[in-house]
């Protein structure tokens, strides 16, 4: 999950980081804390002018799948459309 923990420098991190919100416009960042995950958004505002989104309370493996159909409503409406979620 964490590219520091798997041995990546800090600067190699970021420019992984860097790279996948070149290529895709935006990227997924992973949070574990204890037996807590959460995740969050990088590049949207940015990229989409759309402000950042955020997940707690959502599985480890849902939370990929989950960020980009969000994602891609913000890519295809500017927005998250109330009656699409």
């Amino acid at each position: 999950m964490c590219l520091e923990c798997d041995g990546y420098s800090h600067e190699e991190a970021m420019q992984a980081l860097d790279l996948q919100i070149r290529v895709h416009g935006w990227a997924l960042v992973q949070v574990e804390d204890g037996p807590t995950t959460w995740c969050y958004t990088v590049g949207l505002l940015e990229n989409y002018d759309h402000p950042e989104l955020v997940l707690f309370d959502v599985r480890t493996e849902s939370q990929r799948p989950l960020m980009a159909h969000l994602v891609e409503l913000v890519v295809r409406h500017g927005e998250l459309p109330a009656g699409r979620l």
